[in-house]
């Protein structure tokens, strides 16, 4: 935390001192409290045992703002009775944005926690590993960052962006989860050579350092110069070549990597969307990965379709990759549904085939009552190296009844089923009734 917050310092010392030309002086708006109260019970069917919780949030929020500049702050906690009474932060942010004709600098500080069995997704959304087991513990993330652009609409236009963070453990189970503290910085120049043409440049760092005692660290740098070109109104091309290298050291076979990085598009406009076709050359932890896709965005009237499709390679695995997603505004609702299907590299190098299917639904059915309707479906398929597969299924039902202008009543049902090669599967199932209450006054 102290690298956190000398980061923060630095930011608002450079605010103090005039970083950025002065926005016009302007009278604040009065600030805006928001309030958000939620509390609920919950049964649980898990295999082996039930369990039944009772949990309540509560948020405060401020915001003030001028024509120039806003200031947001946000402070979140939890307490939950069950097997035994907790409770702790949910989230503290922070934030400044500071805007002139020319220029933004924004700068934030945030802490957020979550609870790990909470978790959607079969891998992990930061360590990248496989989520075998339904654990306890809590990930406390911390952030501070500071972001300048300049020269917005000149030739000449330069970006900037520091941060800095820091990831917690509490009460885990899973010997995969370690602490772990990060810093990332990247620069981006872009010069505007005709009103068709631009090039830009970018070089940028971030490293990580896992305490978990054998002092891994993983730097992963990058440099790259790219021209872009309007070949006509609608129609524009890209092409850029760099350089990227991923220094690992601590733990056992992880190797540095080192390469080429290339990449080249174009894209055309029409009246109700775009069609696109890219290639790139990556460099990652399991090495060089090409890739070669079409995409395409279709604009409706009360909906926009969006998809892609293509084929990616490397020296362990190749295959098609392909994603979609999909909505709609109906009179009284919405839909939105995705597909995709990708390969994901752990930190550790390990490939993984990820096919992913979300659907959700929402319906009014009077008034003040909506319905929603979610199901997912998730698999990962880590055969390449030896892994077994492991697949997901959800579904929820949940009725939403708003009582007044500020208070509501939401109820409805959960089924999580799990299911991994060569072992039995295992199935979740939850009820459960919150009620809360939002409002904003100045």
């Amino acid at each position: 935390m102290g690298g956190i917050r000398a980061t923060l310092t630095g930011a608002l010392i450079a605010l103090a001192v005039g970083g950025m030309p002065e926005a016009r002086a302007e009278v604040s708006d009065a600030p805006a409290l928001s309030v958000d109260f939620k509390t609920g019970v919950a049964a649980e069917d898990a295999p082996g045992a039930a369990t039944g919780t009772a949990r309540s949030d509560l948020r405060f929020g401020v915001i003030r703002s001028t024509k120039g500049s806003s200031v947001e702050a946000s402070l979140g906690a939890w307490v939950e009775a069950g097997g035994r009474a907790k409770g702790g932060l949910d989230h503290l942010r922070l934030s400044y944005a500071r805007t002139t004709r020319q220029s933004t600098l924004t700068a934030h500080l945030r802490v957020e926690e979550a609870t790990l069995s909470s978790e959607a997704s079969l891998i992990d959304p930061v360590t990248g590993d496989f989520v075998t087991v339904v654990d306890p513990g809590r990930r406390r993330a911390m952030q501070a960052a500071l972001s300048l652009r300049t020269g917005i609409g000149e030739r000449v236009e330069f970006n900037l962006d520091l941060r800095r963070g820091a990831t917690r453990y509490i009460g885990t189970v899973s010997p995969s989860y370690n602490d772990s503290d990060s810093w990332s910085a990247a620069v981006t120049a872009k010069l505007r050579v005709s009103p068709v043409a631009h090039l830009r440049g970018e070089f940028g760092v971030h490293d990580e350092r896992t305490l978990d005692g054998l002092d891994s660290q993983r730097r992963v740098g990058f440099g790259r110069v790219e021209l872009g070109y309007d070949l006509n109104p609608v129609t524009s091309f890209s092409v850029g070549v760099g350089h990227s290298w991923i220094d690992q050291s601590g733990a056992a076979g992880l190797v540095d990597r080192r390469g080429t990085t290339l990449v080249a598009g174009v894209t055309r406009e029409h009246r109700r969307g775009h069609v696109g076709l890219r290639y790139a050359r990556t460099v990652e932890s399991s090495g060089t990965r090409d890739l070669i896709e079409v995409s395409a965005r279709l604009e409706q009237p009360r909906g926009e379709l969006n998809g892609s499709l293509g084929y990616t390679r490397t020296a362990q695995h190749s295959g098609p990759i392909a994603a979609l997603t999909y909505r709609h505004e109906m009179a009284r609702g919405r839909i939105h549904l995705s597909a995709a299907r990708r390969f994901a590299t752990s930190g550790t190098g390990s490939p993984r085939a990820v096919s992913e299917t979300r659907l959700r639904l929402d319906r009014e059915v009077t008034a003040r009552g909506t319905i929603r309707i979610e199901a997912g479906y998730q698999a990962v398929d880590a055969a390449p190296t030896g892994g077994a597969a492991v697949s997901r299924a959800s579904v929820a039902l949940t009725y939403d009844h708003r009582l007044t202008r500020d208070w509501s009543l939401e109820g409805g049902l959960r089924h999580l089923a799990t299911r991994r090669a060569g072992q039995s599967g295992s199935r979740r199932n939850t009820i459960f009734v919150t009620l809360s209450r939002s409002f904003m006054s100045r």
